[in-house]
């Protein structure tokens, strides 16, 4: 338990990302399509390309991936792993890029304004801050 707790604390970064992937993928899980539903995205529902493009956000699929590259995370920092830690970062880092593009669309190119993008944009920071402390970035010697 003090080996968990000790690679916790070391990878502190790592374990907040982890977290944050799990926390939106179990809430895309338990809402799913709710960018479908009027309360959120005002008629006339999206069609075509932006929903091409923006549609995935609030699929089961989406939120699978996230949560399973959040349990990679979870086991890469309690065997203190740096692969499974930089394979789970890589994909995490790719929804979260997803979404920032996606809702940048939805809320700059189209009426239906949400802060979401601004959000995920600031996790990528986020994300980036970590992989450069720590040696985030080279884990594939």
């Amino acid at each position: 338990m003090r080996k968990i707790v000790k690679n916790i604390k070391k990878y502190s970064g790592h374990f907040y990302v982890a977290v944050s992937a799990m926390m939106i993928g179990l809430y895309i899980m338990f809402h799913l399509n709710y960018l479908d539903d009027p309360r959120v995205t005002p008629p006339p529902p999206i069609t075509g390309a932006e929903h091409a493009a923006t549609g995935f956000a609030d699929d089961w699929w989406f939120g699978v991936i996230l949560i399973i590259a959040a349990l990679i995370m979870f086991i890469g920092i309690n065997i203190d792993n740096p692969k499974l830690r930089s394979i789970a970062i890589s994909v995490i880092t790719g929804c979260y890029g997803a979404i920032t593009v996606a809702f940048f669309i939805r809320g700059v190119y189209d009426y239906r304004f949400n802060l979401t993008w601004i959000f995920s944009l600031l996790a990528l920071a986020f994300i980036r801050q970590v992989l450069s402390t720590r040696g985030g970035g080279h884990h594939f010697k």
